[in-house]
């Protein structure tokens, strides 16, 4: 019992930062809601919906990976690389608000642990649909 559960880890780690992403991603949706002016109507409930539909997305996935559901790897995967890319440019930024380095800095590294979780053999033998698909 205490081997299974020991398997799972890597899986949870990846499931809970997920999930803390896709909190992050709903909050900044309701803050793009909240902040709307009549100036950028269209534009800020556009970006405000996409947010939150990501949001949503992201929220299913995570619930999908601590399931054991293997269609869930994917969507999780692809947030995170492009997590990477948006850490990349936070970091290079010329902008001089207070933070964003920080925040680069916070995507990156969770974007990479959700990643290497997820490329552990628990994970992959987890999320597997048949115990051939590890080529064991």
């Amino acid at each position: 019992m205490s081997e299974a559960r020991n398997s799972r880890v890597p899986l949870l780690i990846a499931a809970i930062i997920a999930g803390i992403q896709s909190l992050a991603l709903l909050a900044l949706s309701a803050e793009v809601f909240f902040d709307i002016s009549s100036e950028n109507l269209r534009v800020s409930s556009g970006v405000g919906l996409l947010l939150g539909l990501l949001g949503l997305g992201l929220g299913a996935a995570a619930v999908g990976l601590v399931r054991g559901i293997h269609l869930a790897r994917g969507p999780v995967v692809v947030t995170q690389l492009i997590s990477l890319g948006l850490a990349w440019n936070l970091i290079k930024s010329d902008e001089d608000l207070p933070g964003i380095v920080p925040a680069g800095v916070v995507l990156a590294v969770a974007a990479v642990i959700v990643m290497a979780c997820l490329a552990t053999k628990s994970a992959r033998a987890a999320l597997a649909d048949r115990p051939s698909d590890l080529g064991v």
